[in-house]
């Protein structure tokens, strides 16, 4: 496998001319970030947030309006796709079913790139031997060595993504370009697939960018998430940074379950913020950079970081609704004045629990909340 390069969009858009009468759309507003070498990079997002459109930017299936796309120092904005160091998984696998799973993972080095170019410049074919034991290799590394005489539709849907995936790792990109490869599949082949995915991009420290609308695939597989609305980035951070220190309420929303509170009178002290939520004064540490001093807030909680008490003992008092059993933890409902509040309790071998239809009060761990702008 080759050395790891970066990809890099500078001032990158995207325009959508529209040709009858109506005004243009703006699938992508200058767009500017940096994927490191060998890093897995997630751009997720509602449907129409631009990332899928992203992507094809990156991988040259549409051009830029305006802005600058460099694979390692290459400037490949105005490329086509078979001149640029990349391949690309589908959501829709696009195996060719009248070809057995290692013709189709051979497929790339028997008519496409090859790694090698001739004296005239155009792709110079790999000899047979060399092209089956790089076949062998690859199936290899996806788990599929046993399945290589197998037509695709003998395969479980898991199997043929993997061909995909082992079709587009073949040909050695230097990036790796993943468009919702794991939508079509059932709930626990997905999370298998997640597993193996960001196993197989780590054994081979590919640069790699990955499409989605699922935030847990997101935030598994990536070392880093851009979360993408209407067009424009929302926010670049980890996994953990990004759940734990949003930069909105969008954000906040959109990458993991959360309850909102509004709060008032806000109040900077020693480098932490006082605000006023119903009768009491909450302080909180961690907070948005963009509050303004006696303007209104909202109170982040996620699940976790809410527990319940005895009625009035905490900041919300209110009624359990519904107690959800997970296993490793349970889900506790509660209306408030609020709304229904969800409170994670885990470990609950351990924990108080209160039944259904008892009065309760909602305190907060002050070190898990976070103040956004109201």
């Amino acid at each position: 496998m080759k050395k790891s390069v970066s990809v890099s969009l500078e001032g990158v858009s995207k325009v959508f001319k529209n040709t009858k009468g109506k005004a243009d759309v703006v699938a992508v507003h200058a767009s500017d970030f940096t994927v490191n070498p060998g890093e897995l990079v997630s751009l997720l997002g509602p449907s129409g947030c631009g990332k899928t459109t992203t992507l094809r930017m990156i991988a040259g299936f549409e051009l830029p309006t305006t802005g600058k796309i460099l694979i390692g120092a290459e400037d490949v904005t105005m490329l086509p796709p078979n001149a640029r160091d990349t391949a690309t998984v589908f959501q829709s696998y696009g195996l060719f079913p009248h070809l057995t799973v290692k013709e189709n993972v051979a497929y790339g080095l028997n008519y496409g790139k090859s790694g090698k170019y001739g004296k005239s410049g155009k792709p110079q074919k790999l000899p047979k031997s060399d092209i089956a034991e790089k076949v062998r290799e690859t199936l290899a590394l996806v788990g599929l060595s046993e399945l290589h005489d197998r037509a695709p539709g003998q395969l479980s849907g898991g199997q043929q993504q993997r061909v995909a995936l082992a079709r587009s790792l073949i040909v050695e990109p230097a990036v790796l370009l993943l468009d919702e490869p794991l939508s079509n599949l059932d709930a626990l082949l997905r999370e298998q697939m997640r597993v193996e995915i960001r196993r197989i991009q780590k054994n081979l420290g590919i640069t790699a960018v990955y499409v989605t609308h699922d935030r847990v695939e997101a935030m598994s597989l990536s070392d880093r998430v851009i979360v993408m609305r209407d067009g424009k980035i929302e926010q670049i951070g980890s996994p953990q940074s990004i759940y734990e220190d949003p930069v909105s309420q969008f954000v906040a929303g959109f990458v993991g379950k959360v309850a909102f509170f509004p709060v008032e009178d806000l109040e900077k002290q020693d480098g932490a913020w006082n605000c006023r939520l119903g009768r009491r004064t909450l302080r909180v540490h961690r907070f948005a950079s963009d509050l303004e001093v006696g303007k209104p807030g909202l109170v982040m909680a996620r699940p976790e970081s809410l527990r319940l008490v005895e009625p009035g003992l905490g900041y919300i008092d209110g009624t359990v609704h519904l107690n959800v059993y997970l296993g490793h933890s349970i889900e506790t409902f509660v209306e408030t004045v609020y709304g229904e509040i969800l409170i994670q309790v885990d470990d609950p071998a351990s924990k108080q629990l209160f039944p259904e239809g008892t009065a309760v009060s909602i305190d907060f761990s002050l070190d898990r909340i976070r103040l956004l702008r109201g």
